[in-house]
């Protein structure tokens, strides 16, 4: 819903969280060049996009560049969790061979598996690694915590 994020929360009159957003606000709070690791091609694009524009809104700047690792979604939609997980840790550490890298985002809900590899990415991977699985929820958690009961 990145795109359509600002229609849909305009249309309705209960409370939208776009999932992403949190994460991406951790991102550029953070600051410094940021790795965007997808498993779907276009989403890259997409993410990089919301990555800009949340940047902006927050009055920062953002440097980033962009991974797709494919076979890591192929590893997924088979159940491999370790397999996507290692295959995305590959990526980091190539990217991170290439160039600076301070902190990743990972472009899809479904990649947030990966925590269940590197519930502590800083510490074993030697940056920060985002996923909108932990800072969305998050958000949707005060989001509801905040509403009358």
């Amino acid at each position: 819903m990145n795109r359509s994020y600002p229609v849909v929360a305009r249309a309705v009159t209960v409370p939208v969280v776009q999932i992403d957003m949190p994460m991406m606000e951790a991102a550029v709070r953070q600051g410094g060049r940021v790795l965007v690791l997808a498993t779907h091609g276009p989403t890259v694009e997409s993410t990089r996009a919301l990555l800009v524009e949340t940047a902006e809104r927050l009055g920062a700047r953002v440097e980033h560049v962009g991974v797709t690792v494919e076979r890591a979604w192929e590893c997924l939609a088979v159940g491999d969790v370790a397999g996507h997980n290692a295959l995305l840790r590959l990526a980091i550490d190539e990217a991170r061979a290439r160039d600076r890298i301070d902190c990743a985002v990972l472009a899809q809900l479904s990649m947030s598996v990966f925590v269940l590899s590197y519930p502590d990415a800083e510490s074993e991977i030697g940056l920060p690694v985002h996923c909108s699985g932990e800072h969305g929820f998050r958000r949707v958690r005060e989001l509801l915590s905040s509403l009358p009961h």
